[in-house]
């Protein structure tokens, strides 16, 4: 199967392509991409580029795992907007070219402030406008009759991930000898590892699963103090380190689990052990 990957330098692209072969790859960045463990096709290029979907289209790919979304952690409406055009057009061409199946990534914010365990049907409410973008491109991929997995992505983690990201924070205020100061240490998110992230998609990708939108997260809830002592083994001692009782958004992995059998290998202490080894081997 020939396969294109878009977004292949980036947070998830990088950590993919450190996996298992897929057949064909096909890859699409703006910028080279450096060694990794799979074999494939490089090609360089914008998705916002009329020539580069052009060029795309002739390959006549079989399926498309799109992870591009330009900017983040920029969430702005001029960015949400430049994103979902450029994402859209992208997704008419490769179907009016053949391709049969995607792969993208949706956004846990498409819940908006709900809490507590939730299952891939129940809709969000008081959704701010990253959350609306990303469902309204849903909305258009399930009008193309195509196959499609729509991954509902909680708050990974792991190696490539943007410097502006907890984990990194923490890791520069230490650097720096500095206190890594946070807003709400006790507003509980669903962290998941980015191993357990490609994993997901890939046991998806050899299942008969149906298409869909499919909540990826680890299940539980974890606070950004307790992600950092996890780090740093330390935290500030004016700081409220709060273990029970959190209250947040969490997801729901019944449907993943009964579609291909996935669920997650990573508690949040052992995935933020396997991010400080790899950063003592790549330092």
């Amino acid at each position: 199967m020939r396969t294109l990957i878009t977004g292949a330098s980036g947070f998830i692209g990088r950590n993919f392509l450190h996996n298992r072969p897929i057949g064909e790859l096909h890859t699409l960045t703006r910028t080279p991409i450096l060694k990794t463990t799979q074999e494939f096709h490089s090609h360089i290029g914008d998705i916002n580029n009329l020539g580069t979907l052009h060029d795309l289209a002739k390959l006549r790919f079989d399926r498309v795992i799109h992870l591009a979304w330009e900017g983040l952690p920029n969430l702005s409406v001029e960015n949400n907007e430049k994103n979902f055009a450029a994402t859209k057009r992208f997704f008419i061409s490769m179907i009016e070219s053949g391709v049969q199946e995607i792969i993208t990534i949706g956004s846990c914010l498409e819940y908006g402030d709900l809490t507590g365990s939730v299952s891939e049907d129940v809709s969000g409410q008081n959704i701010e406008h990253f959350g609306q973008t990303k469902l309204e491109l849903l909305d258009f991929l399930k009008q193309q009759g195509i196959h499609y997995f729509w991954i509902r992505l909680f708050y990974a983690f792991g190696p490539y991930q943007h410097l502006n990201s907890l984990l990194n924070r923490g890791l520069e205020s230490r650097a720096r000898q500095q206190v890594l100061e946070l807003r709400e240490p006790n507003a509980a998110k669903d962290f998941i590892y980015i191993r357990d992230v490609v994993n997901a998609i890939e046991m998806l990708l050899d299942s008969p699963a149906v298409s869909g939108v499919y909540n990826v997260g680890s299940g539980t809830l974890t606070s950004p103090a307790m992600m950092l002592k996890y780090l740093l083994e330390t935290i500030p001692n004016d700081l409220e380190l709060r273990e029970s009782n959190l209250v947040g958004l969490k997801a729901d992995l019944g449907k993943i689990n009964s579609a291909c059998g996935w669920e997650p290998e990573y508690s949040s202490k052992r995935g933020v052990d396997a991010f400080k080894n790899w950063i003592s081997q790549n330092a």
